[in-house]
C-alpha cells in the first residue's frame, strides 16, 4: 500500500494530516468513490 499511498499524495489527490492518518484533498471525495464503486464500500 505505501507505494500507491505516495503516489496518491504526489498527486495531490491525498495528504496526511497526522502519522497513520490519510484524508482526501477534495471535499467530499470520499463520498463521490463510494458512489461510484459501492463494492468498495467495507461495510
Amino acid at each position: 500500500m505505501a507505494p500507491l499511498r505516495h503516489s496518491l499524495i504526489a498527486k495531490g489527490m491525498i495528504f496526511s494530516p497526522a502519522h497513520g492518518d490519510t484524508a482526501f484533498t477534495v471535499p467530499l471525495f470520499d463520498a463521490f468513490m463510494q458512489r461510484i464503486m459501492p463494492q468498495l464500500r467495507g461495510d
